[in-house]
């Protein structure tokens, strides 16, 4: 009778313990990117984010984001035109960016793998960074399918099951795939042979005769008390005369309330680090028709608002309605 108890309990208990791995949602999502429509399934526990809400965190060349519902975890996608990147050796030119990125010293202590699904090569970074000042392990896919580099980052949560968690996050990325190709696209066999781009920019871009701008991203960093706000941006040169990303400061005031919030210096921390290295763009030297991603870095008032706003000088640009910042996000 004893032994049948303790059967009974051990069947229960594995029961149990199996109904806690994580798996594959059964709800299979799509994105757009500029050609083709993916699709791919998120573990079960993820859910899919507003766009509005991803793009003003992660920038407007995210296609897609999601969030854990149990733990502090998110990730996001990004798509890109081959076209549009040197594939150089792609594998260890990337391994090597991340490196700068992040601040890491050495480059093998960056994990680093290849492997093929779907007919796609992907490419799989691991390291350790930061999200909203908090310790993740950063998961970076980099998906190669036949015109477009696919992006998928995951921050996933420095915690006692992180490695559990990047197993499903691998089988997530692993049922990655191409949907259809859109109507219209470049590469459509029913494309006109040649094709009239928009002469419309994004809502977070104004341009003039010497430059165009494009807002991207933000983030909030506290450090020691100290809040601060980093602000992506890109800048192309459309005028004659070489000009750098950091002319940024010059054309476009970022207010907190009433008050126009100061550059600040880079503090000494890892986190502020990684922002730094992405500064390091701002002092490139831009020709006619070259662009540039840059980063504004500035102080934040402690007795103002949770919303700042971006506003290109008017004697500049056409006006725009300033773009808004909820920075309550990152509390």
């Amino acid at each position: 009778m004893r032994k049948k108890q303790i059967m009974y309990f051990m069947t229960i208990i594995l029961l149990v313990l199996s109904g806690c791995e994580a798996k594959l949602s059964d709800k299979v999502e799509t994105f757009d990117s500029d050609s083709s429509v993916y699709q791919f399934q998120l573990p079960s526990t993820w859910e899919k984010r507003a766009e509005a809400d991803y793009q003003a965190e992660f920038g407007s060349r995210a296609v897609f984001a999601a969030v854990d519902k149990q733990s502090n975890s998110q990730m996001f996608v990004q798509a890109s035109p081959k076209e549009t990147l040197d594939m150089t050796d792609f594998g260890d030119a990337t391994r090597e960016n991340l490196q700068k990125i992040y601040g890491y010293s050495n480059l093998e202590d960056i994990y680093m793998t290849d492997y093929e699904v779907n007919g796609n090569q992907v490419y799989k970074y691991t390291l350790n960074g930061y999200y909203k000042d908090e310790s993740v392990w950063v998961h970076s896919y980099y998906v190669l399918t036949e015109n477009e580099v696919l992006e998928f980052v995951f921050y996933s949560a420095d915690d006692n099951r992180y490695e559990d968690r990047v197993k499903i996050i691998d089988q997530s990325v692993d049922t990655v795939e191409r949907k259809e190709e859109k109507a219209g696209s470049a590469t459509s066999d029913s494309a006109a042979e040649t094709t009239q781009e928009s002469s419309e920019i994004p809502e977070t871009a104004v341009e003039n005769e010497q430059l165009s701008f494009n807002v991207t991203g933000y983030r909030k960093i506290t450090i020691e008390d100290q809040a601060y706000l980093a602000v992506r941006f890109s800048v192309l040169n459309n005028g004659d005369e070489a000009l750098k990303p950091k002319i940024w400061y010059d054309k476009v005031n970022v207010k907190q309330g009433d008050s126009v919030l100061k550059q600040a210096d880079f503090p000494d921390n890892d986190e502020a680090g990684n922002l730094k290295v992405l500064a390091e763009d701002n002092n490139k030297s831009l020709e006619k028709g070259e662009s540039s991603a840059g980063l504004a870095f500035y102080s934040l008032l402690s007795d103002k608002e949770d919303t700042v706003y971006v506003e290109f000088l008017e004697s500049e640009f056409e006006q725009r309605e300033p773009i808004g910042f909820d920075l309550s996000t990152f509390d």
